[in-house]
């Protein structure tokens, strides 16, 4: 799940759509080249870990606001640091977002109520989206940033996107 990191709304958002505490971490997903700027330099020793969204750096100052949806309280994120050759479908949203916002960032987190295993269908992510207050868009391999909302890309096929078109209009 993906949403716009300068929201400063979007934890409680995100948090009381999953029914989680106010202490889930969400995550920013930072394109690597930009992680110098936005983390501060401690970040190196530990850039493997920074792969799998497993260990907290500190946020640089001057990025502390521009990311207020993603740093904790303490001013620490739980960042993942995207290189383009590990996903390069992934990294290229994240730079698309980057071209209209200027931030080459993400919120990121996994789709899953608390106490329930990670989404792994379309029909489980479309039960998400009935069920709660998610806003969902859905694009057939492509990327939309939808300027001042919330945001749930996905990487679905025409046949899933479809499938998803039909199930929502079953619920309405």
């Amino acid at each position: 799940m993906l949403a716009d990191p300068s929201v400063g709304t979007m934890p409680a958002k995100i948090n009381s759509a999953l029914n989680r505490s106010s202490v889930m971490p969400l995550c920013p997903t930072i394109l690597a080249e930009y992680a110098d700027a936005i983390l501060e330099p401690e970040w190196h020793r530990a850039a493997h870990a920074a792969e799998f969204m497993t260990v907290c750096f500190r946020a640089r100052e001057e990025w502390r606001d521009r990311l207020r949806g993603a740093v904790h309280v303490d001013g620490t994120v739980r960042a993942q640091v995207l290189t383009r050759d590990v996903n390069p479908f992934f990294y290229d949203c994240i730079d698309e977002f980057r071209k209209v916002t200027g931030i080459p960032a993400v919120t990121n987190t996994s789709l899953n109520p608390h106490g329930w295993p990670i989404v792994t269908t379309v029909e489980q992510a479309v039960e998400m989206v009935i069920g709660g207050e998610i806003q969902p868009l859905l694009r057939s391999r492509e990327v939309t940033v939808q300027e001042a909302g919330d945001v749930l890309l996905a990487h679905i096929d025409a046949a899933q996107a479809s499938l998803i078109r039909d199930l929502c209009r079953e619920h309405d």
